[in-house]
C-alpha cells in the first residue's frame, strides 16, 4: 500500500494576519473598531481551536488513514482511479 504523509498542518496562521489588518485598518480610522475586535477574537479563537482538534485527531488518524489507503488501493486497482 502506498502511504501519504504530511510534514505541515494547517492551523489558521492566515487568519491571524487577516485579524491583524482589520485592526491596523480600525486603529487608522478607516475600519469600524467593533467589527475588528470581534473579527480579532473571531481569528484567535479559531487557530486556537484548530491547534488543538488538529493536533488531537492527527493522534487518532491511523484509522482513517487506513479507510483512505484502501480506498485509493482499490481506485487504482478497477483502472478508474481518482484522476481517471
Amino acid at each position: 500500500s502506498t502511504r501519504v504523509g504530511l510534514g505541515m498542518t494547517t492551523r489558521g496562521e492566515f487568519s491571524l494576519i487577516i485579524a491583524t489588518v482589520a485592526v491596523t485598518g480600525a486603529n487608522a480610522g478607516t475600519f469600524d473598531p467593533a467589527l475588528a475586535g470581534t473579527i480579532n477574537a473571531f481569528a484567535v479563537g479559531y487557530v486556537l481551536v484548530i491547534a488543538v482538534l488538529g493536533t488531537t485527531l492527527m493522534s487518532y488518524s491511523a484509522p482513517f488513514e487506513s479507510i483512505a489507503t484502501a480506498w485509493l488501493d482499490r481506485d487504482g486497482a478497477d483502472g478508474s482511479g481518482a484522476s481517471g
